[in-house]
């Protein structure tokens, strides 16, 4: 075989593993395209994106405004983080947690373990470190409509 019928070999092997990337990038496309047409049929509102009542803002704002909106570096402009009270605060919320009674798994005696995929150790352990520091009178659960209950924590057990 000569030299030429070789490169003319791979030439004609890399443009079919080519075409069936270049196929494939097409068909992938052109779902994606079809799951965002779904998507903006489904959360389509009754005003237009950008407007005040509308929950999206509008693209052509936003791109505009990018430089601004998406650097991670700025403070966010009218509001007041308070960081070094923030910090002074952490010892006093980290004070009560050296004696949580939560397990990492589930148990029996507990209906919240820390091993859960919907509130783990950190949502936790601060809604604990703020409740025993603050010490609210009263304390409302508003329960999301999909229950953590049902899946990640064991049933609540009377005994009696």
């Amino acid at each position: 075989m000569s030299l030429i019928g070789t490169r003319l070999r791979g030439l004609a092997r890399r443009y079919a593993v080519s075409r069936r990337t270049h196929e494939d990038l097409l068909a992938r496309c052109a779902a994606a395209e079809a799951e965002r047409d779904q998507l903006a049929a489904t959360y389509r509102t009754w005003v237009p994106p950008g407007h005040f009542y509308s929950p999206q803002p509008d693209p052509a704002q936003v791109l505009a405004r990018a430089g601004a909106l998406f650097d991670t570096a700025a403070d966010p402009v009218g509001l007041d983080l308070r960081e070094d009270d923030q910090l002074a605060l952490l010892p006093v919320l980290t004070e009560p947690l050296k004696d949580h009674p939560f397990p990492e798994h589930r148990s029996p005696e507990y209906r919240y373990f820390f091993g859960n995929p919907e509130y783990s150790w950190s949502d936790a352990l601060v809604l604990h470190g703020m409740l025993r520091h603050l010490r609210p009178r009263r304390l409302t659960f508003v329960e999301p409509t999909r229950s953590c209950c049902g899946r990640c924590c064991a049933p609540a057990t009377n005994s009696a």
